[in-house]
């Protein structure tokens, strides 16, 4: 069997900038969720798969 050679990726200051934002933003967006109130959570606890959905790490 022939073996390949690692998988090498690199980044350039630009590429880490970017994910950095894009994290900040999906943390953001985390957070605003979060706060959305408990309706939305209300929704969620009652649904009838929502202990196997957080079973499987669907949400928390």
């Amino acid at each position: 069997m022939l073996r390949r050679k690692p998988t090498r990726l690199e980044l350039k200051p630009e590429d880490k900038e970017e994910y950095d934002e894009a994290k900040r933003r999906a943390a953001a967006a985390a957070r605003a969720s979060s706060t959305a109130g408990p309706a939305a959570s209300a929704l969620l606890d009652h649904h009838p798969r929502a202990p196997v959905n957080q079973r499987i790490g669907l949400y928390k």
